[in-house]
């Protein structure tokens, strides 16, 4: 009777023991299955500055300028600008006139067309860098003179 007892009860941890560890796997497998998102999104909204790791950021324009006027970014992040103001919106990276920091920056660039009231426009931002950018529209036309002035801090992560 002592040895049946015995058995029984190896038997019961045996099949404890199986139970727990498939119960673990089947956690496990749940865990690495369900997609995580790295995508935080962390914002940190003093002075006119954004901070954010999120794959799409929007600006506003309006008839004051940019906001938010500053943002930093992730590589390969996504910068939707907004116009709410009565003008057209033409974003261009500095310096003004020419636009050489970031050419690829630039609303009209290779479409070489004025840009109409409250015509919106997307860009990703493919190189880590500071990219100070203005609405050309705005502007005056000497090199000295940027009204409504940005800045995109482009990061490798955040």
């Amino acid at each position: 009777m002592f040895s049946e007892r015995s058995t029984v009860q190896k038997f019961t941890v045996i099949v404890s023991v199986i139970l727990i560890l498939v119960g673990g796997i089947v956690f496990l497998r749940q865990q690495l299955s369900t997609p995580k998102s790295n995508v935080k999104p962390t914002q940190n909204t003093t002075g006119g500055k954004e901070t954010q790791n999120v794959k799409t950021v929007t600006i506003t324009y309006n008839d004051n300028g940019f906001s938010p006027s500053e943002i930093t970014i992730a590589k390969d992040s996504t910068v939707k600008f907004i116009n709410k103001s009565k003008l057209p919106l033409w974003v261009a990276s500095d310096p003004h006139p020419e636009h050489t920091d970031y050419p690829e920056f630039d609303s009209v660039h290779g479409i070489m067309e004025y840009p109409d009231e409250r015509d919106d426009y997307t860009f990703t931002f493919d190189r880590v860098g500071k990219w100070k950018f203005h609405n050309h529209s705005v502007s005056g036309y000497d090199a000295t003179e940027t009204v409504h002035p940005g800045l995109v801090i482009v990061k490798e992560k955040l």
